[in-house]
């Protein structure tokens, strides 16, 4: 299983100000009939969330620097509330994405 850390940067709906996690333990988890998403814990991150970026340096990722590796949302709406409260998910931005974003945009 892949393993990289990151930070995420959430906009709760319900707070009037952004909530940040990390760096945190991103897993590449496997989801049936779907490509593999970035599973990770945060506190925090419930409705409001989704498109939230997931970064990773280097630079100052508490300062929004980095890359973009993914974004907050995917597998059960971004997260599993019931579960644990703790665990979301994020659709990764890899090769594929890279390829769609290029032909898009040229």
């Amino acid at each position: 299983m892949e393993r990289k850390c990151a930070t995420l940067v959430g906009y709760p709906s319900k707070y009037n100000y952004s909530t940040i996690c990390g760096p945190t333990a991103l897993a590449k988890k496997g989801v049936k009939d779907h490509k593999p998403e970035y599973q990770f814990q945060c506190r925090g991150f419930t409705d409001g969330v989704s498109g939230s970026p997931v970064l990773i340096g280097p630079g100052n990722t508490l300062a929004g620097e980095g890359t973009v590796i993914g974004v907050l949302g995917g597998l059960r709406e971004g997260g599993d509330p019931k579960k644990d409260g703790l665990t979301s998910y994020a659709n990764r931005l890899d090769g594929d994405f890279q390829s769609f974003w290029t032909s898009q945009t040229h």
